[in-house]
């Protein structure tokens, strides 16, 4: 069953840097899905419209003829071989670019000892090298930023959200507000809204507005901004506080193509950053070597990571992935091979309305594929057609919502010679109203299943006890009213150590925990637990070089990551599990289904599967090959699959609003 959702484009051109407006259709059409997923825990996902680029990848843009882009095509051989760094002429092309044109980096190896950037508002430009012969060495912390960092900082009043209306003409939101006036067409637009209980919406730390979403500024009035993408789960929201902020460092349409980045010789803390950026994305880039993150979007909306490699970072441990996204909405991640990073992708901070599809993980060790939840909260994001040893909801700093889990082969294995087995699927603490559809979970090794629900944080499978808000039963370290651990600052050694004693609750040696002053107000600081004798406790607040305060002060605590241990039995009661798979039983009875659509984000079979079969996986006939999607097929035969008679194109999308 296939939902056309996507008919004729209608594109009224009114010039670089405003909007391309488009007739709103198909609006009130029902979401792809919902005939077999709540309707509630869907949003609209249609590639190229609200996920990824809007109306795609740009495809005419000319050469850029500046001398400086010039002088970069006919560089010395001393700069196209490594020999002398490369960054004053490659940063002077970018520099000198106009809007919707190439930046072409010939073949070559090019030496970079610092980044090289595109700051605000260097728009619509594309850099792109020969292909896999074009090499940028990277010798410093980075090597390619969009951006210059994010700000939301303004408005400091006016901003409140008292309303939210659907509006049809969009397809978006219109958002009530007391004051329009810093707000601009065009502009991105950061919305938060605060932590809901109920769900419960839960930072370990106590941060609230852990929800939220980056969206667009349509259009404004007096008192309202229409914005799209819509606000995902808008009907969840009355009653809660809300706010939105506007960008103030904001840069459009950018690309990276056609290259590769290898941070061997350098300490790559980001390979790739995308910062406060609309429809920018990387395509047919390979990076390796990364020290930390090979690609990082953050704050950003409508980004697009397609057909590109990331492969092996410096360093194992923590603070690495292949792809960090944090707080970004309607990105669209297709088709690409991510190995050997931990994990390969990781999602954090209220990012919302994402699509991950088709892509390739890889760890031979078996840790971690995806990471759809390091830090809270993410909403609606959709996971389909994607072949990955496991994906899981880590649960370390807080939980997350309505995400879908569609017509996935997460296989359980780390793809070694050993052939390590391993889970498959594992919601953590916090986790609500996910729903896992038609995937084919484990694989004929695994003699039990291979899927988890609830237990607490990433890295602890031991649970003390059990908590079921829905019941009524709550963790030991908190209930709907707030936290229950509160004590005095009871003596000081020193500016960085001293000991607590408690009123109420307890602590765990060795976990960190945050201390907030009476009444709310932002944490104080974060302090290291130490010993524990009854209810004295030793801290210790150095790594983080904040001293501590007066004696005699008082606090409400949050136990952090190492509490709340206890097993959340609502992640699997919220859990909807239809048409799955299940290595070794099969298909349960109670989840057999007639039809599944095949998929919730495209209408018609991409072009880049070739001869494929598409959908790739059917638990009605579990296929656990792993050259069944293109990323496959290229991680195992290294080229594209072969192409045939009688692929269908997407039918282009409409409502496309593209900001150049």
């Amino acid at each position: 069953m296939l939902h056309n959702r996507f008919q004729r484009i209608a594109v009224v051109f009114v010039g670089a840097g405003v909007l391309l407006g488009l007739a709103a259709e198909n609006v009130g059409a029902q979401l792809p899905g919902s005939d077999v997923i709540p309707a509630n825990r869907l949003v609209r996902w249609d590639a190229g419209r609200n996920v990824g680029v809007p109306g795609g990848i740009p495809a005419g843009r000319v050469q850029c003829v500046t001398p400086e882009c010039a002088a970069l095509v006919n560089a010395s051989a001393d700069l196209r071989n490594g020999v002398t760094n490369a960054v004053p002429l490659l940063q002077a092309a970018i520099n000198s670019a106009l809007a919707d044109t190439v930046v072409s980096v010939p073949a070559g190896t090019w030496r970079l000892d610092s980044g090289l950037s595109f700051p605000q508002n260097r728009n619509s430009i594309t850099l792109r090298g020969a292909g896999s012969g074009t090499v940028l060495d990277c010798r410093s912390n980075g090597c390619i930023s969009v951006g210059v960092g994010s700000d939301w900082s303004w408005p400091p009043t006016g901003n409140v959200v008292t309303s939210y209306t659907s509006d049809a003409n969009t397809g978006g939101t219109v958002i009530t507000i007391g004051d329009t006036s810093s707000f601009a067409i065009n502009q991105l637009l950061n919305f938060r809204v605060q932590n809901d209980p109920s769900v419960p919406i839960i930072s370990v730390n106590g941060w609230d507005l852990a929800r939220g979403q980056i969206t667009n500024v349509v259009s404004k009035a007096a008192g309202s901004l229409t914005v799209f993408p819509p606000i995902y789960g808008s009907e969840r929201f009355a009653g809660l506080a809300a706010k939105v902020n506007p960008a103030q460092l904001q840069t459009n349409s950018v690309g990276i193509e056609d290259m590769t980045l290898d941070g061997a010789k350098g300490h790559v803390i980001f390979a790739i950053l995308f910062d406060q950026t609309y429809g920018s994305w990387v395509r047919n880039v390979t990076v390796t070597h990364s020290s930390n993150y090979h690609v990082f979007f953050t704050d950003s909306l409508n980004c697009e990571l397609r057909h590109s490699r990331l492969d092996g970072l410096n360093h194992s441990g923590s603070n690495g992935a292949g792809l960090l996204m944090n707080h970004v909405s309607g990105c669209l991640i297709e088709d690409n091979i991510i190995r050997e990073s931990f994990p390969n992708i990781e999602i954090n901070m209220g990012s919302s309305g994402n699509v991950f599809a088709y892509n390739f993980l890889n760890n031979s060790n078996g840790i971690i594929g995806f990471d759809t939840n390091h830090a809270p909260h993410n909403s609606y994001n959709l996971f389909e057609g994607n072949i990955a040893h496991n994906l899981m909801s880590d649960g370390y700093f807080g939980g997350n919502s309505e995400d879908t889990i569609f017509r996935n082969l997460l296989h359980g294995n780390g793809v070694a010679a050993a052939d390590t087995l391993t889970y498959c699927l594992s919601l953590k603490r916090f986790t609500r109203n996910v729903s896992v559809v038609g995937n084919v979970l484990g694989s004929p090794k695994h003699s039990s299943r291979c899927d988890s629900y609830g237990q607490p944080n990433i890295g602890n499978a031991a649970s003390t006890g059990a908590a079921q808000p829905s019941a009524g039963r709550y963790w030991a370290d908190w209930r709907p009213g707030g936290t229950t651990i509160s004590g005095t600052l009871s003596s000081t050694t020193d500016q960085f150590h001293g000991t607590l004693t408690l009123s109420s609750g307890t602590l765990t040696t060795g976990s960190a925990a945050s201390l907030w002053l009476p009444g709310g107000k932002s944490p104080f600081m974060s302090v290291l637990v130490g010993t524990i004798s009854g209810n004295v406790v030793s801290v210790d607040s150095s790594p983080w070089a904040v001293a501590l305060p007066a004696v005699n002060t008082a606090f409400t605590i949050w136990a952090g990551p190492g509490g709340f241990q206890e097993i959340d039995l609502d992640v699997e009661a919220s859990t909807l599990k239809k048409g799955n798979y299940y290595f070794p039983t099969g298909i349960p009875p109670g989840e057999s289904l007639p039809t599944l659509p095949a998929s919730l984000y495209l209408n018609a079979r991409p072009t880049w599967f070739g001869t494929l079969a598409w959908p790739p996986f059917d638990p009605a006939a579990p296929n656990v090959a792993y050259d069944a999607i293109p990323a496959g097929y290229r991680y195992l035969h290294g080229v594209d699959p072969p192409t045939g008679s009688g692929v269908t194109a997407p039918t282009a999308p409409t409502n496309v609003r593209v900001i150049r």
